[in-house]
């Protein structure tokens, strides 16, 4: 199962995949200030609260400017927002980082020498079928 940083989720707008609560607080027992839908827009990510029950999301919700924003938190829960959505705003795992800097870090010749890997497979197989189909036509 893929790692994500929380850090690499401010900014991104999470949606709902099933029904979540908001909280006036990072607790459980704080109160409920809305029941998000699933397929609603929770909101987008402002910060986050590492806690002894986990992970909290923090929000902020100004509904005009004359008004000071307030914060709204969700526990972090497994298949709770919808992963897609994240994915299609960059977010990518921990893995997936440490691939792709360790391919950025790769020198020329070992991107070659991947690359002939792959391709030799290949090659190698299509001279078979060749040889095969020659030796069968021959007969």
């Amino acid at each position: 199962m893929p790692t994500y940083n929380p850090e690499d989720f401010i900014g991104k707008t999470i949606f709902a995949e099933k029904s979540i609560n908001a909280h006036r607080a990072a607790d459980k027992e704080s109160d409920v200030l809305y029941r998000f839908q699933p397929g609603s827009t929770v909101g987008v990510i402002y910060s986050f609260l590492q806690k002894p029950d986990g992970l909290w999301w923090q929000f902020r919700y100004r509904p005009n400017p004359n008004v000071n924003a307030i914060s709204y938190f969700v526990k972090n829960e497994l298949n709770q927002f919808n992963k897609k959505d994240l994915e299609s705003q960059g977010l990518i795992s921990t893995e997936e980082k440490a691939e792709a800097e360790a391919d950025k870090n790769k020198s020329y010749l070992d991107k070659l020498f991947e690359f002939g890997k792959k391709g030799g497979t290949a090659i190698i197989v299509v001279l078979l079928g060749i040889y095969a189909y020659k030796q069968l036509k021959n007969k």
